[in-house]
């Protein structure tokens, strides 16, 4: 016998369930790595948010909340979506002022079965330079010029502009100088040290490395000594001598 009296409630909601039909809503990725970036410097990600049930469901509020500063460009995606139907939103991160890694959690709310979350992480990196050798040790006599050659390595994971290379004495320049360039990682660049007059004496001084990283200007400072002592008097009196060869 067969009868029209409605199903209950219940009823029907047991067979939405079984057959699929429920208000479901995905984000694609469900974690996002932001990766490394220089203070200041800027990248970007997407997020894909998908009605994959058989109702539609509607996206009410998109938030952030954690470390760093994160931006979200989610008005795309505040509206309804039908089943199959997607969106796409923007994140950014912006890197910090100071080496850092950070962490939090997107959360998306709607009038779906269950809320789904993204969770971030991100990392502000600076460049990094080292110089070779370290510290740097000029040594000679009065008799002739001094020199030194240097190498300077990018150790980091982005490519620097060298802006300039100093030293804090006059007495030694900078000569033969490859560094003035944009430096991608693991690369490396030369200059050389050069003492013209050398003058009796031992003198701490430092040789500065000026490079850009990220809308930051670092400096690499690298300790160095020179030490002149005088020519030897008695080998000079030697060359100089006359040579008495003698008679024959």
């Amino acid at each position: 016998t067969f009868t029209n009296a409605p199903l209950s409630t219940s009823v029907i909601g047991l067979q939405a369930d079984s057959y699929g039909i429920s208000k479901t809503l995905d984000a694609n990725p469900t974690t996002l790595d932001m990766g490394s970036t220089l203070p200041g410097a800027e990248v970007s990600k997407t997020i894909r948010l998908t009605s994959s049930g058989f109702s539609g469901v509607t996206v009410s509020n998109i938030s952030y909340a954690g470390a760093g500063a994160v931006m979200l460009n989610a008005a795309n995606c505040l509206k309804t979506l039908n089943p199959g139907e997607f969106c796409e939103m923007s994140v950014s991160y912006k890197g910090g002022t100071t080496e850092s890694a950070v962490s939090g959690t997107i959360s998306i709310m709607s009038d779906a079965d269950t809320q789904p979350k993204v969770g971030l992480t991100a990392k502000t990196e600076f460049t990094s330079l080292i110089g070779n050798p370290n510290p740097i040790t000029l040594t000679g006599d009065t008799s002739k010029e001094i020199s030194q050659l240097v190498t300077i390595t990018n150790s980091g994971n982005f490519t620097t502009e060298i802006k300039a290379i100093t030293t804090s004495i006059s007495s030694v320049v900078v000569e033969q100088n490859t560094c003035l360039q944009l430096l991608a990682p693991a690369k490396d660049c030369t200059f050389k040290l050069k003492v013209p007059a050398p003058a009796v004496g031992s003198t701490p001084f430092t040789v500065k490395a000026d490079y850009t990283s990220g809308t930051n200007t670092k400096t690499l400072s690298i300790p160095a000594s020179l030490a002149v002592t005088n020519a030897d008097p008695t080998l000079e009196a030697f060359l100089c001598s006359p040579i008495d060869v003698g008679q024959t």
